[in-house]
């Protein structure tokens, strides 16, 4: 597969406080996932821990090396190796992962305490990452393997489509991306501090599950709901006026505190939002031209195409509306499922990071 550029708000979610290279020296993963983070977490092939393991040593990666010592992950279990690996990093010049060390440290003190017991695998992003930084990092690998999923789920419903309809249909996921990436943005320009990272890539993996969801039900299970001319302006009017509240809404909050960067900040969320809004009606119509050829045979009366735009609208709406820093912390450690590793995609590492920021919910357990 094709390796993608890092879009912009995920980029700037890795460089949050700076340059990612001097935030822990050597240790810190880099401000795109490289082939070490590809062979270890799997992303877009299958995990190669024998390589990874060199790959981490060649780069200096404590953290991850001492994981999989601990792990037995290329190499077979060694905590002592794992000891000495961590006492190396913080006897180096160590300019930030305290926290992470201070995690590795417990997992390495219990594991020396009860030496025979059979501990479950230790993952790096649910049990040992802490900082902005690092779940930053984790957040990015996290995109990585859901939207690799999505394109692989995305080419067999391609795979389906007549010449002609894959032509519009890649026409449709271009100019989906290009209002993926703009909605990312959007949301970043909305707050200020480290979330706006966080929010971005909480934002995007919102709005790639639902595109996700959209296209399964009206390309493969052939599902559109019908909707008239009437439905329609009523979804565009709502659509309408969650536009106004949240422009409304943001002028609010920021003129709380006039100043020039303030009204900078306000011209600068106006113009995301509108770039937003512009490339969600590229890719709305170019949807609707995908779906006047799957559904030439609808009844009489019947749209295809105004019941596709009825049916994104409605989905627009909830993005609008939606959180990407929610849920709340307590919620959160309902919805992430420990036994998968996996997050949901609504919520990602915006909910662990609050969780962790705020110590209103503990770390899941299992490390």
């Amino acid at each position: 597969m094709e390796r993608k550029l890092i879009s912009r708000p995920l980029f700037l979610s890795l460089c949050a406080a700076g340059m990612l290279v001097t935030r822990l020296a050597a240790s810190t993963p880099p401000t795109a996932v490289g082939d070490c983070d590809d062979a270890y977490f799997g992303i877009n092939r299958a995990a190669d821990f024998p390589r990874a393991l060199q790959c981490y040593q060649a780069e200096k990666r404590w953290d991850l090396l001492i994981v999989m010592y601990l792990n037995g992950e290329g190499t077979p279990v060694d905590v002592g190796k794992a000891e000495a690996l961590l006492q190396e990093w913080q006897g180096g010049q160590m300019e930030g992962g305290w926290l992470e060390a201070q995690a590795l440290r417990a997992a390495i003190e219990d594991r020396k305490q009860h030496q025979e017991t059979a501990y479950p695998r230790i993952d790096y992003c649910r049990d040992i990452a802490r900082d902005t930084l690092t779940l930053n990092f984790c957040g990015y690998v996290d995109a990585e393997i859901e939207e690799g999923r999505l394109d692989a789920r995305m080419e067999e419903v391609r795979r389906r489509l007549t010449p002609a309809q894959r032509a519009l249909f890649d026409r449709m996921k271009r100019a989906f991306s290009s209002f993926e990436g703009a909605e990312g943005g959007r949301v970043y320009d909305s707050i200020g501090g480290t979330a706006r990272s966080l929010a971005a890539m909480g934002q995007t993996s919102f709005v790639r599950a639902r595109f996700s969801t959209v296209t399964e039900e009206i390309i493969e299970r052939h599902a559109l709901q019908p909707a008239d001319r009437a439905t329609y302006e009523a979804a565009d009017r709502e659509l309408n006026q969650v536009y106004r509240d949240d422009l409304r809404q943001f002028v609010a909050k920021m003129s709380g505190t006039p100043s020039d960067d303030t009204r900078r900040q306000i011209a600068l969320y106006k113009d995301s939002a509108r770039k937003a809004e512009l490339r969600w009606i590229r890719y709305r119509d170019l949807y609707a031209d995908l779906v006047r050829s799957l559904y030439p045979d609808r009844r009489a009366g019947i749209d295809p195409a105004l019941s596709l735009k009825t049916a994104l609208t409605r989905v627009r709406v909830s993005e609008l509306r939606h959180d990407p820093l929610g849920p709340d912390p307590e919620e959160w450690e309902e919805r992430y499922s420990t036994t998968s590793g996996s997050m949901h995609p609504a919520t990602s590492f915006a909910g662990l990071l609050t969780a962790r920021l705020t110590g209103k919910a503990s770390k899941p357990s299992g490390a």
